[in-house]
Protein backbone atom coordinates (compact mmCIF):
# COMPACT_ATOMS: atom_id res chain seq x y z
CA UNK A 1 0.00 0.00 0.00
CA UNK A 2 1.55 3.26 -1.14
CA UNK A 3 0.71 6.34 0.91
CA UNK A 4 1.53 9.86 -0.25
CA UNK A 5 3.50 12.43 1.70
CA UNK A 6 0.75 14.71 3.06
CA UNK A 7 -0.96 11.44 4.39
CA UNK A 8 1.94 10.43 6.33
CA UNK A 9 2.30 13.65 7.70
CA UNK A 10 -1.44 13.74 8.46
CA UNK A 11 -1.14 10.38 10.53
CA UNK A 12 1.72 11.23 12.08
CA UNK A 13 0.37 14.44 13.26
CA UNK A 14 -2.51 12.38 14.99
CA UNK A 15 -0.52 9.96 16.63
CA UNK A 16 1.35 12.97 18.44
CA UNK A 17 -2.07 14.45 19.30
CA UNK A 18 -3.34 11.33 20.54
CA UNK A 19 -0.60 10.48 22.81
CA UNK A 20 -0.29 14.24 24.41
CA UNK A 21 -3.74 13.86 25.26
CA UNK A 22 -3.28 10.58 27.29
CA UNK A 23 -0.40 12.27 28.95
CA UNK A 24 -2.45 15.16 29.91
CA UNK A 25 -5.05 13.03 31.31
CA UNK A 26 -2.74 11.08 33.27
CA UNK A 27 -0.89 14.13 34.59
CA UNK A 28 -4.71 15.68 35.93
CA UNK A 29 -5.75 12.09 37.65
CA UNK A 30 -2.24 12.18 39.39
CA UNK A 31 -2.60 15.54 40.45
CA UNK A 32 -6.62 14.67 41.65
CA UNK A 33 -5.18 11.90 43.46
CA UNK A 34 -2.19 13.73 45.53
CA UNK A 35 -4.82 16.53 46.42
CA UNK A 36 -7.54 13.76 47.77
CA UNK A 37 -4.69 12.37 49.89
CA UNK A 38 -3.60 15.65 50.86
CA UNK A 39 -6.53 16.69 51.86
CA UNK A 40 -7.29 13.04 53.78
CA UNK A 41 -3.67 14.20 55.26
CA UNK A 42 -4.97 18.04 56.78
CA UNK A 43 -8.16 16.08 57.61
CA UNK A 44 -6.46 13.40 59.88
CA UNK A 45 -3.94 16.33 61.37
CA UNK A 46 -7.02 18.41 61.84
CA UNK A 47 -8.33 15.34 63.82
CA UNK A 48 -5.61 14.44 65.58
CA UNK A 49 -4.55 18.09 66.81
CA UNK A 50 -7.86 18.47 67.95
CA UNK A 51 -7.98 15.28 70.33
CA UNK A 52 -4.26 16.71 71.65
CA UNK A 53 -5.53 19.94 72.28
CA UNK A 54 -8.66 18.22 74.38
CA UNK A 55 -6.37 15.90 76.00
CA UNK A 56 -3.80 18.71 77.11
CA UNK A 57 -6.62 21.08 78.37
CA UNK A 58 -7.75 17.90 80.67
CA UNK A 59 -4.11 17.50 81.73
CA UNK A 60 -4.03 21.80 82.14
CA UNK A 61 -7.43 21.05 84.42
CA UNK A 62 -5.47 18.35 86.61
CA UNK A 63 -2.62 21.06 86.99
CA UNK A 64 -4.44 23.55 87.87
CA UNK A 65 -6.93 22.15 90.25
CA UNK A 66 -3.83 20.42 91.67
CA UNK A 67 -1.94 24.02 92.55
CA UNK A 68 -5.39 25.12 94.05
CA UNK A 69 -5.70 21.71 96.27
CA UNK A 70 -2.17 22.14 97.50
CA UNK A 71 -2.47 25.82 98.00
CA UNK A 72 0.76 25.97 95.73
CA UNK A 73 1.84 29.23 93.76
CA UNK A 74 4.67 27.76 91.41
CA UNK A 75 5.22 24.90 89.19
CA UNK A 76 7.64 23.41 86.55
CA UNK A 77 6.24 21.25 83.59
CA UNK A 78 8.49 18.69 82.13
CA UNK A 79 8.39 18.12 78.34
CA UNK A 80 10.40 16.67 75.17
CA UNK A 81 10.51 19.21 72.32
CA UNK A 82 13.04 20.27 69.74
CA UNK A 83 12.91 24.10 68.73
CA UNK A 84 13.63 25.29 65.02
CA UNK A 85 13.79 28.59 63.45
CA UNK A 86 10.36 28.92 62.86
CA UNK A 87 9.79 28.33 66.39
CA UNK A 88 11.97 31.09 67.72
CA UNK A 89 9.95 33.41 65.52
CA UNK A 90 7.27 32.62 66.82
CA UNK A 91 8.39 32.82 70.30
CA UNK A 92 9.98 36.11 69.85
CA UNK A 93 6.30 37.37 68.45
CA UNK A 94 4.36 35.30 71.39
CA UNK A 95 6.99 35.46 74.11
CA UNK A 96 6.18 32.06 74.90
CA UNK A 97 8.50 30.47 77.02
CA UNK A 98 11.98 29.17 75.63
CA UNK A 99 12.04 26.07 73.99
CA UNK A 100 8.10 25.15 74.74
CA UNK A 101 6.30 26.65 70.99
CA UNK A 102 6.07 23.88 69.59
CA UNK A 103 4.78 21.80 72.94
CA UNK A 104 1.35 20.99 73.12
CA UNK A 105 0.83 22.60 76.42
CA UNK A 106 2.01 25.98 75.47
CA UNK A 107 -0.21 25.62 72.41
CA UNK A 108 -3.36 25.40 74.37
CA UNK A 109 -5.32 28.63 75.38
CA UNK A 110 -5.56 27.52 79.19
CA UNK A 111 -1.67 27.82 79.71
CA UNK A 112 -2.40 31.78 79.09
CA UNK A 113 -5.03 31.09 82.22
CA UNK A 114 -2.34 29.85 83.89
CA UNK A 115 0.71 31.73 83.77
CA UNK A 116 -1.63 34.46 85.00
CA UNK A 117 -2.74 32.85 88.05
CA UNK A 118 0.61 30.94 89.11
CA UNK A 119 4.52 30.60 88.22
CA UNK A 120 4.84 28.27 85.57
CA UNK A 121 8.34 27.38 84.01
CA UNK A 122 9.22 24.86 81.19
CA UNK A 123 12.14 22.52 80.95
CA UNK A 124 12.69 20.87 77.81
CA UNK A 125 14.39 17.12 78.51
CA UNK A 126 16.62 17.77 75.33
CA UNK A 127 18.30 20.77 76.56
CA UNK A 128 21.08 19.77 79.33
CA UNK A 129 20.87 23.28 81.17
CA UNK A 130 17.01 23.21 81.44
CA UNK A 131 17.58 19.63 82.95
CA UNK A 132 20.46 20.86 85.43
CA UNK A 133 18.11 23.87 86.23
CA UNK A 134 15.90 21.36 87.85
CA UNK A 135 18.63 20.65 90.46
CA UNK A 136 18.77 24.22 91.34
CA UNK A 137 15.30 24.72 91.75
CA UNK A 138 15.22 23.19 95.46
CA UNK A 139 12.63 25.49 97.17
CA UNK A 140 9.50 24.25 99.24
CA UNK A 141 6.50 24.74 97.28
CA UNK A 142 7.21 23.87 93.49
CA UNK A 143 5.21 21.44 91.87
CA UNK A 144 7.04 19.29 89.15
CA UNK A 145 4.10 18.43 86.19
CA UNK A 146 5.04 15.58 83.74
CA UNK A 147 3.06 13.25 81.23
CA UNK A 148 5.39 9.90 81.48
CA UNK A 149 5.35 7.72 78.88
CA UNK A 150 8.26 4.38 78.57
CA UNK A 151 9.23 5.57 75.39
CA UNK A 152 9.84 9.09 76.39
CA UNK A 153 13.90 8.97 77.14
CA UNK A 154 14.27 12.40 78.20
CA UNK A 155 11.94 12.47 80.84
CA UNK A 156 13.29 8.73 82.10
CA UNK A 157 16.32 10.36 82.06
CA UNK A 158 14.60 13.36 84.59
CA UNK A 159 13.76 10.23 86.88
CA UNK A 160 16.97 8.69 86.57
CA UNK A 161 19.13 11.56 87.59
CA UNK A 162 17.14 12.90 90.32
CA UNK A 163 16.88 8.90 92.05
CA UNK A 164 20.94 8.76 91.57
CA UNK A 165 21.05 12.22 93.29
CA UNK A 166 18.85 11.19 95.76
CA UNK A 167 16.33 13.73 95.18
CA UNK A 168 12.88 12.27 95.38
CA UNK A 169 11.86 13.79 99.13
CA UNK A 170 10.04 16.72 100.64
CA UNK A 171 11.57 19.36 98.36
CA UNK A 172 9.34 19.22 95.27
CA UNK A 173 6.00 18.11 94.57
CA UNK A 174 4.92 15.89 92.15
CA UNK A 175 2.73 15.14 89.73
CA UNK A 176 3.11 12.70 86.62
CA UNK A 177 0.52 11.11 84.51
CA UNK A 178 0.53 7.94 82.53
CA UNK A 179 -1.71 7.03 79.50
CA UNK A 180 -4.86 3.95 80.53
CA UNK A 181 -3.39 0.94 82.09
CA UNK A 182 -4.74 -2.54 82.11
CA UNK A 183 -3.17 -2.69 85.29
CA UNK A 184 -2.17 0.44 86.84
CA UNK A 185 -0.47 -0.93 90.19
CA UNK A 186 1.99 -3.32 88.16
CA UNK A 187 3.14 -0.69 85.52
CA UNK A 188 3.37 1.64 88.05
CA UNK A 189 5.64 -0.80 89.98
CA UNK A 190 7.47 -1.46 87.07
CA UNK A 191 8.24 1.74 85.53
CA UNK A 192 9.22 3.66 89.44
CA UNK A 193 10.20 0.19 91.35
CA UNK A 194 14.12 0.83 90.57
CA UNK A 195 13.99 4.83 91.63
CA UNK A 196 14.69 5.65 94.58
CA UNK A 197 11.56 7.50 96.57
CA UNK A 198 12.62 8.51 99.56
CA UNK A 199 10.06 8.07 102.72
CA UNK A 200 9.16 11.92 102.75
CA UNK A 201 9.08 12.17 99.25
CA UNK A 202 4.98 13.65 97.65
CA UNK A 203 4.87 11.75 94.08
CA UNK A 204 1.49 11.31 92.63
CA UNK A 205 1.19 9.47 89.89
CA UNK A 206 -2.41 9.83 88.16
CA UNK A 207 -3.33 7.21 85.47
CA UNK A 208 -6.40 7.36 82.99
CA UNK A 209 -9.60 5.08 83.76
CA UNK A 210 -11.26 7.25 80.99
CA UNK A 211 -10.86 10.19 78.55
CA UNK A 212 -12.21 12.78 81.55
CA UNK A 213 -11.14 11.03 84.36
CA UNK A 214 -7.44 9.86 86.74
CA UNK A 215 -6.93 7.67 89.01
CA UNK A 216 -4.52 8.71 91.79
CA UNK A 217 -1.50 6.41 93.45
CA UNK A 218 1.05 7.65 95.98
CA UNK A 219 4.30 6.08 95.91
CA UNK A 220 7.21 6.10 97.99
CA UNK A 221 9.78 3.82 99.48
CA UNK A 222 10.18 3.05 103.05
CA UNK A 223 14.30 2.71 103.33
CA UNK A 224 15.78 2.38 99.40
CA UNK A 225 18.77 1.83 100.14
CA UNK A 226 17.73 -1.21 102.67
CA UNK A 227 15.76 -2.57 99.67
CA UNK A 228 12.45 -1.83 100.19
CA UNK A 229 10.03 -2.32 97.33
CA UNK A 230 7.68 0.69 96.30
CA UNK A 231 4.81 1.76 98.32
CA UNK A 232 1.50 2.16 96.22
CA UNK A 233 -1.42 3.55 98.17
CA UNK A 234 -4.54 4.66 95.97
CA UNK A 235 -5.17 8.20 96.57
CA UNK A 236 -8.18 9.20 95.37
CA UNK A 237 -9.65 10.18 91.54
CA UNK A 238 -9.92 12.82 89.09
CA UNK A 239 -12.61 14.22 87.28
CA UNK A 240 -13.54 17.13 85.23
CA UNK A 241 -17.14 17.33 87.09
CA UNK A 242 -15.97 16.82 90.07
CA UNK A 243 -13.05 17.55 90.62
CA UNK A 244 -10.03 15.79 92.96
CA UNK A 245 -11.73 13.41 95.46
CA UNK A 246 -9.23 12.46 97.72
CA UNK A 247 -9.29 9.97 100.55
CA UNK A 248 -9.40 11.47 103.63
CA UNK A 249 -6.45 9.68 105.29
CA UNK A 250 -4.30 11.90 102.99
CA UNK A 251 -5.55 14.95 104.46
CA UNK A 252 -3.18 14.43 107.32
CA UNK A 253 0.77 14.63 107.04
CA UNK A 254 3.35 12.21 106.11
CA UNK A 255 4.40 11.78 109.65
CA UNK A 256 0.52 10.46 110.39
CA UNK A 257 0.26 8.41 107.33
CA UNK A 258 3.19 6.49 106.48
CA UNK A 259 3.67 5.29 110.20
CA UNK A 260 4.14 1.81 109.27
CA UNK A 261 7.66 0.72 108.07
CA UNK A 262 6.48 -2.90 107.46
CA UNK A 263 8.86 -4.34 109.92
CA UNK A 264 11.66 -2.74 107.95
CA UNK A 265 15.54 -3.70 109.09
CA UNK A 266 17.40 0.06 109.48
CA UNK A 267 20.88 0.40 109.35
CA UNK A 268 22.82 2.28 112.33
CA UNK A 269 25.57 3.64 114.11
CA UNK A 270 27.03 4.49 117.43
CA UNK A 271 29.85 5.11 119.36
CA UNK A 272 31.21 2.98 122.60
CA UNK A 273 34.04 4.95 123.95
CA UNK A 274 34.29 4.14 127.79
CA UNK A 275 32.71 0.69 128.12
CA UNK A 276 34.36 -1.25 130.82
CA UNK A 277 37.17 -4.02 129.79
CA UNK A 278 36.01 -6.35 132.39
CA UNK A 279 32.52 -5.71 132.09
CA UNK A 280 30.63 -9.26 130.98
CA UNK A 281 28.36 -7.88 128.59
CA UNK A 282 27.33 -7.78 125.04
CA UNK A 283 27.32 -3.88 122.96
CA UNK A 284 24.39 -4.65 122.58
CA UNK A 285 23.60 -5.97 126.92
CA UNK A 286 25.42 -2.67 127.55
CA UNK A 287 23.34 0.08 125.53
CA UNK A 288 20.14 -1.00 126.93
CA UNK A 289 21.32 -1.60 130.52
CA UNK A 290 20.37 1.41 132.35
CA UNK A 291 21.32 -0.29 135.66
CA UNK A 292 25.25 0.05 135.99
CA UNK A 293 28.02 1.99 135.23
CA UNK A 294 25.68 4.73 134.01
CA UNK A 295 28.93 7.18 134.25
CA UNK A 296 30.17 5.95 131.03
CA UNK A 297 28.73 6.79 127.66
CA UNK A 298 26.40 8.24 128.91
CA UNK A 299 25.42 10.14 126.16
CA UNK A 300 25.01 7.55 123.47
CA UNK A 301 23.28 4.83 125.70
CA UNK A 302 20.81 7.76 126.96
CA UNK A 303 20.60 8.23 122.82
CA UNK A 304 19.86 4.51 121.86
CA UNK A 305 17.46 4.44 124.55
CA UNK A 306 15.18 7.32 123.55
CA UNK A 307 15.32 6.07 119.74
CA UNK A 308 14.60 2.95 120.91
CA UNK A 309 11.02 3.64 121.53
CA UNK A 310 10.36 4.11 117.75
CA UNK A 311 10.91 0.78 116.51
CA UNK A 312 7.38 -0.09 118.44
CA UNK A 313 5.94 2.93 117.59
CA UNK A 314 6.80 2.76 113.24
CA UNK A 315 6.95 -0.93 113.43
CA UNK A 316 10.95 -1.42 112.70
CA UNK A 317 14.09 -2.78 114.38
CA UNK A 318 18.20 -1.17 114.28
CA UNK A 319 20.80 -3.05 112.69
CA UNK A 320 23.32 -1.47 114.40
CA UNK A 321 27.21 -1.28 113.55
CA UNK A 322 29.14 -0.44 116.49
CA UNK A 323 31.93 2.26 116.26
CA UNK A 324 35.36 3.18 118.93
CA UNK A 325 35.17 6.84 118.02
CA UNK A 326 32.48 9.31 116.68
CA UNK A 327 34.55 10.52 113.58
CA UNK A 328 37.97 11.93 112.74
CA UNK A 329 38.54 13.90 108.86
CA UNK A 330 41.76 12.85 106.62
CA UNK A 331 41.70 14.46 103.59
CA UNK A 332 38.17 14.78 103.16
CA UNK A 333 37.22 11.03 104.54
CA UNK A 334 35.65 10.83 107.99
CA UNK A 335 36.20 7.78 110.28
CA UNK A 336 34.17 6.23 112.86
CA UNK A 337 30.32 6.67 112.65
CA UNK A 338 30.44 10.08 110.46
CA UNK A 339 32.36 7.59 108.10
CA UNK A 340 29.48 5.26 107.91
CA UNK A 341 27.26 7.85 106.86
CA UNK A 342 29.47 9.21 104.65
CA UNK A 343 29.48 5.87 102.61
CA UNK A 344 26.07 5.53 102.96
CA UNK A 345 26.86 2.47 104.84
CA UNK A 346 23.80 3.24 107.10
CA UNK A 347 20.78 5.38 107.80
CA UNK A 348 21.63 7.40 110.95
CA UNK A 349 23.56 7.53 113.69
CA UNK A 350 22.11 6.59 117.66
CA UNK A 351 24.79 8.82 119.36
CA UNK A 352 24.42 12.53 119.47
CA UNK A 353 26.83 13.96 117.35
CA UNK A 354 28.06 17.52 117.49
CA UNK A 355 27.15 20.27 115.36
CA UNK A 356 30.36 21.13 113.05
CA UNK A 357 30.93 23.01 109.88
CA UNK A 358 33.44 20.19 108.97
CA UNK A 359 30.65 17.62 109.14
CA UNK A 360 27.73 19.65 107.62
CA UNK A 361 28.77 18.72 104.09
CA UNK A 362 28.43 14.71 105.05
CA UNK A 363 25.35 14.01 106.47
CA UNK A 364 22.05 16.27 107.35
CA UNK A 365 20.95 16.67 111.17
CA UNK A 366 17.91 16.11 112.69
CA UNK A 367 16.44 18.08 116.02
CA UNK A 368 18.57 18.16 118.53
CA UNK A 369 17.71 15.94 121.37
CA UNK A 370 20.25 16.55 123.63
CA UNK A 371 21.57 19.66 124.99
CA UNK A 372 25.10 20.05 126.97
CA UNK A 373 24.79 23.66 129.26
CA UNK A 374 27.75 25.38 130.98
CA UNK A 375 27.86 25.95 134.58
CA UNK A 376 30.31 27.90 136.42
CA UNK A 377 30.52 26.43 140.06
CA UNK A 378 31.59 28.27 143.24
CA UNK A 379 32.49 27.15 146.17
CA UNK A 380 29.98 27.28 148.67
CA UNK A 381 31.04 28.87 152.21
CA UNK A 382 31.28 27.42 154.79
CA UNK A 383 29.90 30.32 157.22
CA UNK A 384 26.33 31.53 157.38
CA UNK A 385 27.52 35.20 158.09
CA UNK A 386 29.25 36.98 155.46
CA UNK A 387 30.49 39.89 154.60
CA UNK A 388 31.61 39.88 151.31
CA UNK A 389 30.83 36.85 149.02
CA UNK A 390 32.71 38.15 146.19
CA UNK A 391 35.64 37.18 148.51
CA UNK A 392 34.73 34.03 150.49
CA UNK A 393 35.44 31.61 147.28
CA UNK A 394 39.17 32.36 147.96
CA UNK A 395 41.42 31.40 151.00
CA UNK A 396 43.05 35.00 152.16
CA UNK A 397 46.50 34.08 151.02
CA UNK A 398 45.22 34.13 147.22
CA UNK A 399 43.69 37.70 147.89
CA UNK A 400 46.80 39.05 149.44
CA UNK A 401 48.88 37.54 146.86
CA UNK A 402 46.93 39.12 144.06
CA UNK A 403 47.23 42.25 146.07
CA UNK A 404 50.37 41.70 145.61
CA UNK A 405 50.93 41.03 142.38
CA UNK A 406 48.92 44.43 141.40
CA UNK A 407 51.49 46.49 143.44
CA UNK A 408 54.34 44.78 142.33
CA UNK A 409 52.80 45.21 138.30
CA UNK A 410 52.18 49.13 139.19
CA UNK A 411 55.66 49.52 140.43
CA UNK A 412 57.54 47.88 137.92
CA UNK A 413 55.31 49.46 135.09
CA UNK A 414 56.11 53.28 136.63
CA UNK A 415 60.04 52.17 136.95
CA UNK A 416 59.27 51.13 133.27
CA UNK A 417 57.82 54.34 132.08
CA UNK A 418 60.28 56.72 133.88
CA UNK A 419 63.01 55.09 132.69
CA UNK A 420 61.17 55.62 128.83
CA UNK A 421 60.93 58.54 129.61
CA UNK A 422 64.91 59.74 130.45
CA UNK A 423 65.97 57.31 127.43
CA UNK A 424 64.03 59.75 125.21
CA UNK A 425 64.77 63.29 127.00
CA UNK A 426 67.76 62.21 125.90
CA UNK A 427 67.63 61.20 122.62
CA UNK A 428 65.52 64.06 121.86
CA UNK A 429 68.27 66.58 123.42
CA UNK A 430 70.60 64.76 121.19
CA UNK A 431 68.65 65.19 118.25
CA UNK A 432 68.00 68.99 118.69
CA UNK A 433 72.00 69.31 119.57
CA UNK A 434 72.88 67.81 116.31
CA UNK A 435 70.48 69.79 114.20
CA UNK A 436 71.84 73.34 115.49
CA UNK A 437 75.68 72.30 114.59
Amino acid sequence: MYLSGSKVIAILCITTAISSAIEVLTQVQQRNFINNENENEKENNSNSNSQNNKTTSYELNVLNEFLDYNQLQRAIIIYTSSTTTSTLKQQRTEHLPCNAVKDNFVQSPLIRKLTENYHIQFVNTLSANNTEYLFQSFTRGIVVFMKYVAEDKGKEMILKLFSIREKFNKSLVWLVLMEDLENPVATIREQFGHLNIMMDADVTVAVYREKSSLDLYDIYKICPDCGSPLEIEYKGNWSIETGFNILNKFHYGIGIRRNNFKNVSVKASTAILNKPANLNMSDFEYLNNDKVFMEDDAMQRKTYQLMKLLEDTFNFTYDIYYKDRWGIETNGSWSGVVGLLQNHQVELSLCPLRYLRSRVKTFDYSRNIHREKIHFLFRHPKRTSIRNIFFEPLADIVWWCVLALIVVTILLLTIHVHAEYKIFTKLQTQHQQAAEN
